[in-house]
């Protein structure tokens, strides 16, 4: 029976009562979070390859003006 409250555990595992609006309003909240630093990460490991793919090229650039003199 869904009388409108839930029963979960804190930080310190002490039992907490809370309504379901209030979980699902936290539950939102989270999954916003979530969403931005999964999209942090997708930017992170762009610029890591952008910057992992220049530097691969300076490196054999570099190669081939040593091999030139």
């Amino acid at each position: 029976m869904d009388n409108g409250w839930c029963y979960n555990k804190n930080s310190s595992g002490r039992l907490q009562v809370g309504s379901v609006s209030e979980l699902r309003e936290k539950l939102n909240r989270v999954n916003s979070e979530n969403k931005k630093l999964t999209e942090m990460l997708e930017t992170v490991y762009e610029n890591y390859y952008i910057l992992h793919h220049h530097l691969e090229k300076l490196q054999s650039r570099s190669s081939h003006e040593i091999d030139m003199i």
